[in-house]
């Protein structure tokens, strides 16, 4: 299986629904709905300062540079300001509605920032774009990880009949339902290698006629009883 296993990340967003918890008996492709494991079938410049200064007969403060104003004389209070440098200790930043900021992250970052002599707003700067990159890299995965998934989605529809894909589905709603979301969120509710696998444990519960997914007495008849039937 190591052919077909991806970085588990790039499916984290997944889980619209595949094949096996369907219910349309896998007799129709409806592209883009989910997988085919879980879906239930049935993403401006001031003053030149050359006036200041006019009408003197001192040619010398004529061609003395203008600091300003109309008077010629700006003085120093119009010069601009220095920047002020980092502060003492930053303010939280700023992030969009739904995003965090790991707290370990937020320290190393404010003590770079401080190293770099930034201001408040210059790291906050730095803090948007990281956001919008990161937002930018997601949005490319995601787009990674539905294409993947649409592709085994339609490997899978050749390779099994509706029936066998009933069956599929059978035998994933007799999984724990920390494995269901599990498959589903990583988009291998559409792959073949899964789909075979819980068709041959659907089947089995079929012909055993325990569709309902219970044993004798009412108990509960899990995939693990049917593979394994020491066990019940």
């Amino acid at each position: 299986m190591n052919d077909f296993l991806m970085d588990l990340q790039l499916f984290a967003d997944g889980g619209e629904g595949g094949i096996l918890s369907g219910d349309d008996g896998g007799t129709e492709d409806k592209g883009g709905e989910g997988g085919l494991l879980s879906s239930e079938e049935t993403p401006e410049g001031g003053s030149d300062g050359g006036e200041g200064g006019k009408g003197t007969d001192d040619k010398g403060e004529e061609n003395k540079p203008a600091d300003g104003g109309s008077d010629g004389d700006k003085g120093e209070e119009n010069k601009p300001d220095k920047p002020e440098g980092a502060p003492e200790k930053y303010e939280a930043f700023k992030v969009p509605e739904g995003v965090t900021i790991d707290e370990t992250a937020a320290t190393e970052f404010g003590a770079l920032a401080k190293e770099l002599n930034l201001t408040q707003e210059n790291a906050q700067k730095l803090v948007d774009y990281q956001i919008k990159f990161q937002q930018a890299q997601n949005a490319k995965l995601d787009a990674i990880a539905k294409k993947q998934s649409d592709d085994w989605a339609a490997e899978s529809r050749k390779e099994y009949k509706p029936e066998e894909l009933a069956d599929a589905r059978r035998g994933f709603k007799s999984a724990p339902k920390e494995v269901q979301d599990m498959l589903a969120a990583c988009g291998f509710d559409n792959h073949k290698a899964f789909i075979g696998f819980f068709a041959t444990v659907g089947k089995t519960l079929k012909e055993d006629k325990f569709e309902t997914g219970k044993g004798k007495g009412g108990q509960v008849k899990t995939t693990a009883n049917v593979i394994y039937p020491e066990l019940n």
